[in-house]
């Protein structure tokens, strides 16, 4: 049985795949088999990538397509422009890991890219392996970063599969939008996709296997199960790691979490401990990457990219300016992002209010000085945080005290370590409010049983608590009426609602569910939404439609969010108003809700952000004075959240009336990332860099119209129809009309209601029209006429002889132009270089061509014409060709043999580069791990003795830590002789190919008229 070579067109299964990598299998297979990676080409089925062992494949269903050589002369002359179409096709779908300044991903997406959104896809080009921390401030398109790099090693060859881990909330999210802005199919796995995978796969099918490009949530992630697939997954093959790229959204709640002496590792922590080895490239994604705390941030650091960082007590800045990106929006220049204007809506609190408020004080008081510990403290915390949100929350979870004081039992002796965990656990990260209340609730009833029973006064405080709230709950509070005003203001006009939206976030579903029925008063159908965490995504991918959907189509007007149900969510479109229904004390919390409607896409030169105060509330006022803090606070926000949220605890409870900022962490922060934040930065190299990549790659818009035109023409159908609409000149079309093959393109040539699209050609022009599409060259539509293009260079089928001629004024002497297709195989069997080689030269009519370097330019700046040639002359022209023949294809062997020489020097150096930088690194981290061992090894002993200070529970996490380092030496160590080698194998060149495109012969116009006369 033959084997195929990458490149190749085979059918395999009744389906046309193209050859993309040839590799021995598994060495425990016998005998010997071959594992062929392919790429389908049918139109049902574009992209698909398929793995199979050819030896194991049916004889009868298999067949290896013959490739084009040397165009035949006796063929019907191409149209020039469908020629120059193939050549294009060709040009925009060759990969390459030899880099260079092109970039291809700005042109690969329906976005509106800004200048600084190219840096991190222009860094991860210098990384041999792209490990980067995007730490962009909320709001500068993180997102599309990333996608743009994803991109951007697709087209270069890099990357095939790829892993999206997210809070569960994010999922659809990343899926819409990497569909929506960059044309690339993700699938979800959870457990539905896994009982559908079985049901129709059976048993043993494995969704890490399932698909190309799989997105995951980091929690549904941390289950057993879920784990283990995902090692049996990993087929074991040393030479290659098994994933190409990670990327991790919200990465900062992958670190260990900082206490005093020590950082602690999360489940989520241990997850990418385990996973991150598996994968070749790490993108990690956060708006506060550093919360203050050293070991934790270079934990998280050794995680992105272990062979540059060691967990540990500094950061190597070297190191880190070459992985990290950080950036906040008053940082960059020329940009004209929103003013952020920022209000507070004073409160005169009525006496009942004004009673509750100091009943609870007292309460609180009373109760810390019976029973004053970290526990009750937060149970304590919870009631005033509540309070401080609305009526029904605060009256629940006093009822839940009430039940939890009745089970008081002072014979039962507290188990501190279970109280801890009980509490720890209710202040995490919910993705789920059901989830979270139940946590609260659990916590506040565990830890009211072990406190001591209420003494007379307190009861009587309690019981006054209880019957205030019990009165007031369903009523409108002072905060309530204030926010129906506001309402009025910026909603209404002329008594009723006008185009304006609001979004309204609060802490707890209670506070939501409470304003739903306040709002719902005013509600006179359609007009007012809520979104929680734990909503389904099918309801929650609504609500978000609705809500960006223009308000002349939509009747939505207020959205009523919690936080657990906000990160991530993108709400600019048409909204400009926000509220904080009550201020979070971790300030964290409240950037994150401004981040939705204050970030990039929103249209409105000035977003404005409302809180409420109390006028005669000591607590409200505090709230205010951290709030006006914090905004000059803002690069430090991963650890002032931390450091607030405890200042305000400690005020709400009493035990301090000032605001404390004395603490080592923002300074910590500082000597950490020593990178200038306040700098201001410049992107015009990038931009030069994107303009030279649109020259050197031919996009604009006559050759996107060519290559998609030229493409329906050879299916058969009529091509690009013209729009008559002068908003848009002649940048635009219509297709009417796709091949039956085509058809799952249909679907994004129309709008929801089925009407056509007005198909934009015009590169990188973002149009805010829905009745509008932007063609890019991940488009569908681009795609497929690619893919249509690269069919016509195999012998089925084939519509195109590959053989055109140019009329040209002012030429002297008939010219031909030659072109093939270059491959360059590496030796692990896949695809390391494919481009388009050319020559240029003039014909003699016994032969003679030799290349001509200098009638290139010459050649490619001239304009041409196309009509019919007499018959005499095209025959002498077909004759030119073939006596020509045998040094044409000389010429290119010539020049592949020169490119060939210069791409195994520049492959070499390299591969010769980047083994020293990894060699470099590696011996660094050892050194380091070394130097830590010996010094704890060596020193008086003062570590032990520090030991005994410590709790079991940051005990058993320094000894893991201990532990950790001796096995990350044994690692290293390993990678030392592994990683080089791996490295050098990696760009070795096995194969060269070359596959002959097309002639173009140039005919001086002189020459044409008068054959035609």
């Amino acid at each position: 049985m033959s084997l195929p070579q990458i490149g190749q067109l085979v059918q395999v299964r009744n389906m046309t795949f193209i050859v993309n990598d040839v590799a021995a299998a598994s060495s425990d297979m016998s005998p010997a088999c071959t594992k062929v990676t392919l790429e389908c080409v049918d139109n049902d089925r574009l992209g698909h990538i398929m793995e199979v062992i050819w030896e194991r494949e049916n004889d009868q269903t298999l067949h290896i397509y013959s490739d084009e050589t040397f165009p035949d002369v006796n063929e019907p002359f191409d149209h020039p422009d469908r020629v120059d179409a193939l050549e294009l096709a060709i040009l925009w779908s060759s990969p390459s890991v030899l880099g260079g300044p092109k970039l291809m991903s700005p042109f690969m997406g329906a976005i509106q890219i800004e200048d600084y959104q190219l840096e991190p896809v222009s860094r991860a080009l210098m990384l041999p392996r792209v490990n980067l921390l995007i730490a962009d401030d909320v709001g500068l398109g993180k997102t599309i970063e990333a996608g743009l790099i994803v991109n951007e090693l697709l087209a270069r060859g890099r990357i095939k599969k790829i892993l999206i881990v997210a809070p569960a909330s994010l999922t659809i999210q990343w899926q819409s939008e990497m569909e929506e802005k960059f044309q690339l199919e993700f699938k979800i796995i959870d457990r539905d996709y896994l009982l559908n995978l079985r049901r129709e796969y059976g048993l043993n099918a494995n969704p890490f296997t399932s698909f190309p490009r799989l997105i995951i949530s980091i929690d549904y992630f941390k289950r057993e199960q879920v784990k283990n697939l995902f090692a049996q997954s990993d087929p074991g093959n040393n030479a290659l790691k098994s994933w190409d790229l990670l990327i991790l959204d919200e990465a900062h709640n992958a670190a260990p979490a900082g206490r005093q002496n020590y950082v602690k590792d999360s489940d989520r922590t241990n997850l990418l401990q385990a996973i991150t080895p598996h994968f070749e490239h790490k993108l990690f994604l956060t708006a506060t990457p550093h919360n203050g705390f050293t070991y934790s941030f270079t934990a998280l650091l050794e995680l992105l990219d272990p062979l540059r960082f060691n967990r540990g007590p500094e950061v190597d800045q070297k190191q880190l300016d070459l992985v990290m990106i950080r950036r906040l929006k008053e940082n960059i220049m020329n940009k004209n992002f929103a003013v952020r204007s920022i209000g507070a809506i004073t409160i005169e609190n009525n006496d009942t209010d004004a009673k509750l408020f100091d009943l609870l004080n007292s309460y609180i008081k009373a109760r810390l000085e019976t029973s004053n510990t970290t526990q009750i403290s937060f149970a304590m915390t919870m009631l005033k945080k509540r309070l401080l949100s609305s009526p029904l929350a605060f009256y629940r979870s006093i009822i839940w005290h009430n039940y939890a004081i009745g089970e008081i039992d002072e014979s039962n002796v507290a188990d501190e370590k279970l109280l801890l965990k009980i509490t720890q656990a209710a202040i995490e990260t919910f993705s789920d409010d059901n989830e979270k209340d139940e946590f609260e609730e659990n916590a506040v009833k565990e830890v009211t049983r072990v406190m001591k029973r209420l003494n007379e006064k307190e009861k009587t405080l309690l019981s006054e608590i209880t019957r205030i709230s019990s009165d007031s709950y369903q009523k409108h509070d002072q905060k309530a009426l204030k926010l129906l005003e506001y309402i009025k203001n910026k909603l209404f006009s002329g008594g009723g609602w006008n185009n304006e939206r609001l979004i309204i976030f609060t802490e707890y579903k209670d506070s939501m569910e409470y304003l739903k029925t306040i709002l719902d008063k005013i509600d006179d159908g359609g007009r007012i939404l809520t979104l929680s965490g734990g909503t389904d995504n099918t309801k929650r991918e609504e609500v978000k439609y609705e809500f960006q959907t223009d308000p002349e189509k939509s009747r939505v007007r207020i959205l009523i969010a919690t936080d657990a149900a906000s990160e991530g969510l993108n709400l600019q479109h048409f909204c400009r108003y926000l509220i904080h229904y009550e201020i979070p004390w971790n300030p964290n919390k409240m950037e994150q809700r401004n981040g939705r409607i204050d970030r990039h896409g929103q249209k409105s030169p000035e977003v404005f952000i409302n809180h409420f105060t109390y006028a005669n509330n000591e607590d409200s006022l505090f709230l205010q004075v951290i709030i006006d803090k914090v905004r000059t606070m803002r690069e430090d926000m991963g650890a002032i959240s931390d450091i607030i949220e405890k200042n305000i605890e400690k005020v709400m409870l009493g035990k301090s009336r000032t605001l404390d900022f004395n603490d080592n962490r923002r300074d910590i922060i500082k000597r950490d990332i020593k990178r200038d934040i306040a700098a201001k930065y410049e992107y015009s190299g990038l931009i030069e860099s994107f303009e030279e990549s649109k020259k050197s790659m031919k996009i604009n818009l006559a050759n996107i119209k060519k290559v998609v035109d030229n493409a329906l023409k050879i299916s058969g159908v009529k091509g690009i129809e013209p729009v008559l609409d002068e908003g848009l000149k002649n940048m635009c079309g219509l297709i009417k009309e796709v091949p039956l093959s085509w058809h799952s393109v249909k679907k994004h040539l129309k709008d929801k209601n089925g009407n056509l699209l007005k198909l934009i050609f015009e590169p990188n022009k973002y149009l805010e029209r829905e009745d509008t599409a932007i063609m890019h060259l991940a488009h569908p539509l681009i795609k497929f006429s690619i893919s249509e293009f690269r069919k016509q260079l195999f012998s089925f089928n084939s519509q195109m002889s590959r053989l055109t001629y140019k009329i040209v004024k002012g030429l002297d002497k008939v010219s031909i132009k030659a072109s093939a297709r270059y491959l360059v195989v590496g030796a692990l069997g896949h695809l390391l270089h494919e481009e388009v080689i050319s020559v240029y030269g003039n014909p003699g009519e016994t032969g003679g061509f030799k290349h001509n370097k200098s009638l290139e330019a010459e050649l490619e700046n001239k304009e041409f014409s196309y009509t019919e040639i007499s018959t005499e002359l095209a025959g002498k022209i077909r004759i030119l060709i073939e006596k020509n023949k045998k040094n044409i294809n000389a010429e290119i062997g010539a020049k592949i043999s020169d490119r060939h020489e210069k791409i195994e020097r520049t492959l070499a150096k390299k591969a010769e580069k980047d083994a020293e930088t990894v060699e470099k690194l590696i011996n660094e981290r050892i050194n380091e791990i070394k130097k830590r061992l010996d010094d704890f090894i060596n020193k008086t002993g003062d570590e032990y003795r520090q030991l005994t200070l410590f709790t079991e529970e940051e005990a058993q996490q320094f000894r893991e830590n201990m532990k950790w380092l001796d096995y990350r030496l044994a690692e290293l160590k390993t990678r030392l002789v592994k990683e080089p080698e791996e490295i050098t194998r990696h760009y070795q060149i096995k194969d060269e190919k070359s596959f002959f495109l097309s002639i173009t012969v140039y005919i001086p116009a002189k020459l044409a008229g008068e054959a035609r006369g």
